[in-house]
């Protein structure tokens, strides 16, 4: 066995070393730089905040970019992270400022990545985070509706120092210092709050709606009964010549002649005056004077034949109090234009004096 002389081993490791060092480069660690050219440090809380980045060296796939935000003093040691973005490259970290953090002056930013791990340094310059505005909900008066023809009270958070600005369906109707408003059209309400720094708050939108409005109709069903339809709503007040009679049930039982209205309110507290109804049909003439007048054939499909010893009118009237025909020397009367249905029938003489009602039945 030979061996090589010392000065030779040497130098056969240092020609290997130096194979090595060609063979196998120098990686250098990556880096991150934040590049977001803050021209404004002034930014509110619960505001949007992007960061721009570049990056040298090489990220692991999978490997997350987040963006931190400091204390108030620039300290990072219970840092918050405001935004992230999966990535091997540099890019934009879309964030957000908390909402909840507290104003200050002196925030800072910085970008760790988690493959490898890896910290930027902070951006450089302090930020400073103002106050937003405190709530920006809107709170709607109860119901939560209206009637037509009424409105409603809508308001939010009251601060002298905010603007608001008030929109319905996506425009805005006013800008003002008033944290309320009373509203009169159904739709979409949202709020735009702004505070003395400038900060902007946007409500959720809140619908309001208009409710249904009562629409009652007095109707006869004789001989003795007014009632109200439709008979469901909440609560009925009669009248009678504008004065109420104390009836509060949706019917009226042996009602003297006069004009009648009832007033409702409906469940969801609508209130409507029905038109008046002149209960006038069961003015009772003179029995001589009905002995008088005869009206053939009734039931009737269409002529009814009237036989009096003089000239007369006569008015027809549904049973809901409409006039619907009034004809002058009347002798014979057509209706079979008519629904079928039960009319009512005055008969007048000369001198305009009521002598006969009837009820007048038109069949098919």
């Amino acid at each position: 066995m030979s061996y090589l002389p010392k000065q030779i081993a040497v130098a056969c490791s240092c020609i290997m070393l130096f194979i090595l060092l060609l063979v196998i480069p120098c990686t250098a660690s990556p880096t991150i730089t934040i590049t977001q050219p803050f021209t404004d440090t002034n930014v509110c809380a619960g505001s949007a905040l992007n960061i721009h980045f570049t990056i040298t060296g090489s990220y692991s796939i999978g490997n997350i970019f987040t963006t931190q935000l400091s204390d108030a003093s620039g300290n990072f040691n219970s840092a918050i992270n405001i935004g992230s973005l999966t990535t091997v490259a540099g890019g934009t970290i879309s964030g957000s400022i908390p909402s909840n953090v507290a104003v200050g002056n002196g925030y800072r930013i910085r970008i760790i990545s988690s493959a490898p791990a890896d910290t930027s340094a902070d951006d450089g310059l302090n930020i400073r985070i103002k106050p937003s505005p405190l709530n920006d909900s809107i709170t709607v008066d109860s119901p939560g509706y209206f009637c037509v023809g009424s409105s409603l009270l809508i308001h939010t958070v009251n601060d002298p120092t905010y603007t608001y600005r008030w929109i319905l369906n996506g425009a805005t109707i006013a800008i003002d210092t008033l944290s309320s408003r009373t509203v009169y059209d159904s739709g979409a309400y949202t709020v735009n709050i702004t505070n003395s720094f400038g900060c902007t708050a946007v409500s959720a939108p809140v619908h309001i709606t208009t409710a249904t409005q009562p629409k009652p109709v007095i109707t006869w069903s004789g001989p003795d009964s007014l009632f109200c339809t439709p008979a469901n709503y909440k609560s009925y007040e009669w009248f009678k010549n504008g004065v109420p009679t104390g009836d509060t049930e949706s019917y009226m039982s042996t009602p003297a002649q006069g004009q009648y209205s009832v007033f409702v309110t409906s469940d969801s507290g609508c209130s409507a005056k029905s038109a008046i109804f002149c209960y006038c049909m069961y003015l009772v003439p003179t029995e001589n004077n009905k002995q008088l007048v005869q009206l053939y054939p009734n039931p009737t499909t269409g002529i009814v034949n009237i036989s009096t010893p003089g000239s007369v009118s006569i008015s027809l009237i549904r049973l809901d109090g409409r006039e619907i025909m009034h004809q002058q020397n009347a002798k014979l009367l057509d209706i079979s234009s008519l629904p079928t249905a039960v009319y009512i029938l005055k008969v007048y003489s000369e001198g305009n004096e009521l002598i006969d009602v009837e009820r007048l039945v038109k069949t098919d």
